[in-house]
């Protein structure tokens, strides 16, 4: 019962967004043949752990304002304690980091940056996820290290590599910022400024509106140039805001997010 109660807590839903990440960032360094070596899922998992500990972390400081924005949290109805939480942040980034580390050091790195910028998001005096812009910048990381993270146990010396994170890159720059849409009122309650708090709900709206066209810049990566047509799937994910509808427009970005790196998968698996 306690496992599941963690499991809830580090949202396997967003966990699993990583894990299609890292997998292509293996595959596109390495080619399919990387899925085989084990050193890979050891890399894989410890690279995870690291990403479990930013969410412990990052529940632990967020309590307050989930009773606002995620009720549902099992922090929130007292299922796990802050002393819990703690405990499970420190054991996850530690064996986490020793993981990577025994990998490789680029890796280490990347690894490191993540539980570094998790831990400054969530809590003071820093408190990035409350400075507007930086925000959503650290999720963008968070998203594209993953992918770097994956590359890495392999060689980050790929040019093929650096197109797919790119264009990468600005989809989770928007996916993210539909996010915080759905946050906007226990946000402004508990001070943290971001940037949808910023504009306000119909400025935001309008700010989304350039995603479906990012797909199209596949159109330049000849290896994966169908994923263009990714584009009529984000317009899907935008349908909802006519209702200001924000957390069903991100949780449907997130499903074309996977289904992007899905797709990456099967074409390079493939051929």
């Amino acid at each position: 019962m306690r496992i599941k109660i963690y499991l809830k807590t580090i949202r396997p839903e967003i966990q699993f967004v990583y894990f299609l990440c890292m997998m292509v960032g293996v595959v596109v360094s390495g080619g399919k043949s990387a899925l085989f070596q084990p050193l890979t899922w050891v890399g894989v998992s410890g690279f995870l752990l690291v990403y479990f500990g930013c969410y412990f972390i990052n529940a632990y400081a967020d309590i307050d304002i989930d009773k606002i924005n995620k009720p549902d949290r099992p922090s929130v109805k007292g299922e796990i304690t802050k002393d819990e939480l703690l405990t499970a942040t420190f054991i996850s980034y530690l064996s986490g980091l020793l993981i990577i580390r025994y990998v490789n050091f680029n890796l280490f790195v990347i690894g490191a940056s993540i539980a570094f910028l998790g831990t400054i998001y969530s809590l003071k005096p820093l408190h990035l996820k409350s400075r507007h812009i930086f925000c959503t910048l650290t999720l963008v990381w968070a998203h594209t290290a993953a992918i770097l993270g994956g590359a890495a146990i392999i060689t980050l010396n790929n040019e093929f590599l650096w197109k797919v994170v790119f264009i990468q890159a600005l989809i989770a720059f928007f996916v993210t910022f539909s996010k915080d849409i759905h946050d906007i009122e226990g946000d402004i309650k508990y001070g943290i400024k971001t940037l949808a708090g910023l504009l306000g709900e119909k400025k935001s709206k309008m700010f989304l509106l350039p995603l479906p066209f990012l797909p199209l810049l596949y159109l330049l990566v000849p290896e994966i140039n169908i994923l263009a047509l990714l584009s009529v799937g984000f317009v899907w994910a935008l349908y909802p805001l006519r209702k200001n509808r924000f957390l069903k427009t991100f949780v449907r970005s997130v499903k074309i997010t996977n289904l992007q790196n899905i797709l990456i998968l099967l074409i390079l698996l493939i051929h």
